[in-house]
C-alpha cells in the first residue's frame, strides 16, 4: 500500500496539488462481522504519506459527513437530529 501511496504523492507533487499530512486519516471499512472474524480492530497497518505515520480512526467528518468504519449513519444522524427539530418546529 505504501507503494500506492508514493505513486499518488508523485502525481499530486506533478500537479501542484500539496497533502496536509497532519489532517490524514486512515480507515478500514468492513462490516462488523468481518470484522470481528478477522480481527480487524486488531490489526497494525504502518502507512506513511510524506514519511509521516496515517492515524487510522474509527469514524472522521468528510466532507460534512460523519462516517464510520462500518458506514453507519447513527452519529451522522446525531449531528443532524438538533438542527433539524429547531427547523421543524
Amino acid at each position: 500500500m505504501n507503494a500506492t501511496i508514493d505513486k499518488f504523492n508523485k502525481w499530486a507533487h506533478e500537479a501542484n496539488l500539496v497533502q496536509n499530512s497532519s489532517k490524514t486519516n486512515g480507515m478500514l471499512i468492513s462490516m462488523q462481522q468481518i470484522a470481528a472474524a478477522h480481527c480487524l480492530d486488531k490489526t497494525d497497518i504502518d502507512l506513511r504519506v510524506n514519511n509521516n505515520h496515517i492515524n487510522f480512526v474509527n469514524k472522521t467528518k468528510l466532507l460534512g459527513t460523519f462516517i464510520d468504519r462500518h458506514l453507519k449513519w447513527d452519529k451522522h444522524v446525531k449531528h443532524l437530529r438538533p438542527a433539524t427539530q429547531l427547523w421543524l418546529h
